[in-house]
């Protein structure tokens, strides 16, 4: 196991990512407006998520129906942004979630779950910055490559993010 400190620029990525998915989603819409189709994009609201498809991508705030069914997800996690295009182990995109456990033990949890499913582990750092753990597990499965990073927002809040491409 390596140890270093510091942050993950893929974190980073995949909260960019994960903020410009949800932008402007803070507004509330009523949830009887029928989907709108704007030019090719359709808009599904609901009283808890929200879904835009477009072509053969979806984003949203629920686990796309799409997403790889060999990746674990922590068990009452709560999704804050999707952003998948493809099915299955063609999929590729990102998950961005909050988890109701402690920094370790989620990044314990990824590790072996990861292992049991049949990923490759090829990267695991632990950091240590602020008095906060975080995790980073880069795993293969084929030609598919998965990032997980775990970490803890300024709240203390336990965050995952899944950054999956597929082949």
């Amino acid at each position: 196991m390596k140890r270093m400190t510091g942050s993950f620029p893929l974190g980073s990525f995949a909260i960019l990512l994960a903020s410009a998915a949800v932008a402007g989603c803070g507004t509330s819409t009523p949830s009887n407006q029928p989907p709108a189709n704007n030019g090719g994009i359709d808009i599904k609201v609901g009283n808890t998520d929200v879904q835009i498809q477009t072509g053969g991508s979806t984003a949203g705030l629920k686990l796309p129906a799409e997403f790889s069914k060999d990746v674990p997800i922590y068990t009452g996690a709560n999704i804050k942004a999707n952003l998948m295009t493809g099915k299955g182990e063609q999929a590729t995109g990102m998950l961005h979630m909050q988890v109701p456990a402690a920094t370790e033990k989620v990044g314990e949890y990824y590790r072996a779950e990861l292992k049991s499913q049949g990923w490759e582990e090829s990267q695991y750092v632990v950091t240590q910055a602020d008095g906060k753990t975080g995790t980073l597990i880069g795993a293969k499965k084929g030609s598919r490559i998965l990032a997980v990073q775990v970490s803890a927002d300024k709240e203390g809040t336990t965050i995952v993010n899944l950054t999956i491409t597929g082949q």
